[in-house]
């Protein structure tokens, strides 16, 4: 542990001395200033409730952990409960969630931190999402009997604990008392270890999903008034090596195709960006108009691209869409293609996808196609465009993985016990 501890101490004066340049490690370290008074102060009216405690790294994770926090708040409506975040995206997102009593940043795991948050907090159960191993956090939890779980874990060979220095890691997994993994690989891994407190339940951001897709009701009346009746490629979260990719790759297209429109939701829609993402549609010859210009310009529905620079509308927007590109897949990961595959779209993205189980799950199946380049990018557009038996195939086995994977928060809620 003396190795662990030494990291985060290096890791604390690092981001202490980020915060002067960097605004999100300010807010890091801003949020965690005075945090046991400030913890206390908010427990205070929750005294005499259990108190259910989730920690998720971030918004991503959060949003795994979503629907066993608000099926906690169904089956216990007099507990507190308690989210924490570790980064300050996550935090600051969130922090006016109405589903939890409580919402705070996870102090530093040193294990003076870890004694006093959990003697504070003192919690009847604790859950982490998917990648979260705080050694102190685990054995202070362990040490006060307190049931905790790790929910849709993944689990690859690459980790450390599968390597031969690992040691630290593997010895912190009993303090888990039930492991939730998405796959059975994952489990087969555990097992190799002699971890046997396991079950393959899924990945819960499927029934988050599912949910949003059958309550998605935010309004779309520019998005259809743009598609109006073409075929929509809905490129979700994308990243410079796509907009360079997509601009030129969607020219070509148009001339071969007709009837079909494109829109960009770019990963990051700060100005900079837009402006990278406008220029790289200008350089290829292609109309496009943006979310932030709607009402300004008034050949808005002869526009061939649609940049939606603007936070909110991913999710639901791709029930429009007759194709989804999955932004990421050139720049070291692939974005959720579960927000689009819970409306049964095919799916078109970059070959880095190797650590998304469910990519490489639906590859299998043939909902999903994965691209190197521009010219296969264009190919699959045309066939799925021109071939309605191939988009039919593709739609059904993307609606057949869903439908077969579904259900992980029942099964958690069925195992989750407290003190």
């Amino acid at each position: 542990m003396l190795v662990y501890n030494l990291g985060l101490f290096f890791y604390g004066v690092f981001i202490r001395f980020a915060a002067f340049f960097n605004p999100k490690a300010k807010l890091w370290v801003n949020g965690r200033k005075n945090w046991e008074e400030r913890l206390k102060e908010r427990l205070k009216p929750f005294d005499n409730r259990k108190r259910i405690w989730m920690h998720c790294a971030s918004l991503g994770e959060f949003e795994q952990g979503r629907p066993v926090l608000e099926a906690l708040r169904l089956q216990y409506p007099d507990a507190c409960l308690v989210l924490s975040f570790f980064s300050p995206s996550g935090y600051e997102m969130m922090k006016q969630y109405e589903g939890a009593d409580v919402v705070c940043y996870l102090p530093m795991d040193t294990p003076g931190n870890a004694k006093r948050f959990v003697r504070i907090l003192n919690p009847s159960v604790a859950l982490f999402v998917k990648y979260e191993f705080w050694l102190n956090y685990l054995n202070r939890l362990k040490a006060g009997m307190i049931p905790t779980y790790l929910i849709s874990a993944v689990f690859r060979n690459d980790q450390p604990f599968f390597k031969w220095y690992g040691a630290i890691f593997r010895n912190a997994l009993p303090a888990y008392t039930h492991l939730f993994v998405q796959d059975q690989g994952s489990a087969d891994l555990l097992s190799r270890l002699g971890v046997t407190q396991c079950t393959v339940c899924g990945d819960t951001r499927i029934d988050r999903v599912l949910a949003i897709s059958a309550g998605a009701k935010k309004d779309l009346t520019f998005l259809e008034k743009f598609r109006a009746d073409s075929r929509l490629i809905l490129a979700g979260s994308t990243w410079w090596k796509d907009d360079d990719l997509l601009a030129p790759a969607f020219k070509q297209l148009c001339a071969k195709i007709r009837g079909i429109k494109l829109v960009i939701v770019p990963h990051e829609v700060d100005e900079k960006n837009i402006t990278r993402v406008t220029a790289v549609l200008k350089q290829a010859g292609i109309s496009y108009i943006k979310f932030s210009e709607m009402g300004q310009k008034e050949d808005g529905e002869s526009a061939d691209v649609f940049v939606l620079d603007a936070v909110g509308y991913l999710s639901t927007a791709y029930r429009l869409a007759h194709i989804a590109y999955i932004g990421g897949g050139f720049n070291g990961g692939i974005h959720s293609i579960l927000e689009p595959a819970a409306f049964g779209v095919p799916l078109v993205f970059g070959p880095d996808h190797q650590k998304f189980h469910e990519a490489k799950a639906l590859l299998k199946m043939g909902g999903a196609t994965e691209i190197r380049n521009m010219q296969e990018w264009i190919s699959i557009m045309k066939k799925l465009m021109s071939v309605p038996e191939l988009y039919a195939q593709k739609s059904e086995s993307v609606k057949q993985f869903m439908a077969q994977n579904k259900g992980a928060t029942l099964k958690i809620m069925g195992l989750i016990r407290f003190s």
